[in-house]
């Protein structure tokens, strides 16, 4: 049996914002821990259960979420810990920032590219930018090389 999990959004009460995109097992539990350290102090946010899926598929289904927000304009605190993050280039982006190259497949739309185009103009093989599109964890020479083909800065395609 696959155990329920839950995508939910933090959103401000009183701009009613989504502020943020996460993942758990226990909304209770999850919401009460951000109260103690990325809300500590402020009221005015309430947690809001986006979709229940399973723990097997919870981040596939936030994945899509934080792209979907994202794309829609929402200004995500998640998005601004992953450009903290890959602006280390000794770490990885990590498996949790997997939303990490949103704009990817934007931005390779735009460029009339597709994924055997860009690994050539990249002087990269077709697995980091096939492993990117799906949500995994690349390197940050990757990503690098990833964006002076797109022509554009790594931060944007996060």
């Amino acid at each position: 049996m696959n155990t329920p999990a839950f995508v939910y959004g933090l959103v401000n009460t009183k701009t009613l914002e989504l502020v943020y995109v996460g993942r758990t097992v226990n909304p209770h539990a999850r919401f009460a821990a951000h109260k103690k350290t990325t809300l500590k102090g402020l009221d005015c946010f309430e947690m809001q259960i986006l979709e229940e899926t399973t723990r097997g598929e919870v981040n596939d289904h936030e994945l899509f979420w934080i792209t979907y927000m994202n794309f829609l304009g929402a200004h995500l605190i998640n998005k601004k810990y992953v450009r903290e993050v890959i602006r280390t280039p000794e770490r990885k982006v990590s498996a949790r920032s997997s939303c990490r190259l949103l704009n990817l497949a934007m931005y390779m739309s735009d460029a009339g590219m597709d994924v055997s185009a860009l690994a050539i103009k990249a002087g990269l093989s077709e697995v980091p930018i096939q492993n990117a599109i799906k949500g995994r964890c690349i390197g940050f020479k990757s990503i690098k090389k990833i964006a002076g083909a797109l022509k554009v800065s790594p931060e944007k395609l996060l």
